[in-house]
């Protein structure tokens, strides 16, 4: 834009946050654990890729589902090999005809460009099998979503070590004070996520559709895998935030694949950073089922719920001076305005299960 980066494209932006981390000798490094469907069009319906009906509760890590799927799984896992990206698992998830493929962390901005292409290559290789992949957050209601949770971690440049990693750095203070194996650079990074939780929903949820998916129920007849409320803890996968057991990072459960994963990547590291730097105490952990939480005033006044829906994401984005400050006013405005729009134009539109539900009988 007349000779220079665009300060508002979303690279540009992720750029500027990792030169800030750069600026403290970090590097911010992020592992996203992609999911999406597979779908074949029959008349009017979608079917999965499999096109074999499924009987039981989920098809999730079944062996004759994935066998079914091979022919689009080779194809796709040998194009992730062949680019070096560390491909380490691959498996029939929860959702029928859903997948996710796992590979290698890296630094943010390499990890976001991987994910852009990763998207543009499946929907390519689908389409060659006669398929649609789609990375809908929430395609299905009665389905899981398709997640796109952020494994996060900070290298030290100079020695190369992860600060969050508690085998070879001290356990902190105040790790110690909550029962945690964990240094205390981690505990700081997981309360400026948390602090800055609703905003940050704005882009790592970005979608109206977003919202039908960070919910308790609905999946399974006690859980969604999809965190409802502003937490953090061990090895939780009903928390917001998950210190896993077998990796050194934190994990954030929220974000889905309607992501910009630039965006994601920028705001989750500029509000780590600001934890960091004023040693922010994220609380107690809670390591409980959170999903069985039904009264979270009941739970404590920290406990609050993510947001319910975009417009409350995108209310939360432009109230933060935060985020106005490390993005800048004029794309907070451009942003939120955006996701105003796409919500009224779905919340507005008057639908078929609104008509059968009220029509007579009002």
């Amino acid at each position: 834009f007349h000779g220079q980066p665009y300060s508002n494209c979303s690279r540009v932006i992720l750029k500027r946050a990792s030169e800030k981390a750069a600026s403290k000798r970090l590097i911010f490094n992020l592992g996203i654990e992609p999911e999406f469907y597979v779908l074949r069009r029959e008349g009017d319906t979608l079917a999965p890729l499999q096109g074999e009906a499924f009987h039981g509760p989920t098809p999730a890590y079944d062996l004759n589902q994935i066998s079914l799927a091979g022919p689009f799984l080779e194809e796709l896992t040998r194009y992730v090999e062949g680019l070096g990206w560390g491909l380490y698992s691959f498996d029939q998830e929860g959702g029928h005809g859903q997948f996710e493929i796992d590979f290698g962390y890296t630094d943010a901005l390499t990890t976001a460009d991987r994910l852009t292409f990763f998207r543009f290559m499946v929907k390519s290789i689908a389409r060659k099998h006669g398929a649609v992949a789609s990375f809908m957050p929430k395609p299905f209601s009665n389905d899981f979503r398709s997640g796109a949770h952020h494994n996060m971690s900070l290298m030290d440049m100079d020695t190369k070590e992860n600060l969050f990693d508690a085998s070879v750095r001290p356990v902190g203070e105040l790790a110690r004070s909550y029962g945690l194996n964990a240094t205390d650079e981690t505990l700081h990074f997981a309360a400026g996520l948390l602090e800055h939780a609703q905003a940050l929903c704005a882009f790592t949820c970005p979608s109206y559709n977003s919202y039908k998916g960070l919910i308790a129920q609905g999946d399974m007849p006690d859980m969604s895998w999809a965190p409802v409320l502003k937490a953090y803890g061990r090895n939780n996968r009903s928390a917001m935030l998950r210190l896993p057991m077998n990796r050194p990072c934190i994990e954030n459960r929220a974000p889905d694949m309607s992501a910009n994963f630039y965006l994601s990547a920028a705001m989750s590291l500029y509000a780590g950073l600001d934890g960091l730097e004023r040693k922010a105490d994220p609380g107690q952990p809670l390591n409980d089922n959170l999903y069985l939480a039904r009264d979270i005033r009941s739970q404590g006044a920290n406990l609050r719920r993510l947001p319910r829906t975009l417009l409350e994401a995108a209310d939360a984005l432009d109230e933060s001076t935060f985020a106005r400050k490390v993005f800048g006013e004029e794309f907070i405005d451009i942003f939120v305005a955006q996701k105003r729009k796409e919500w009224d134009a779905q919340f507005y539109a008057v639908t078929k299960s609104e008509r059968d539900r009220y029509l007579t009988f009002v």
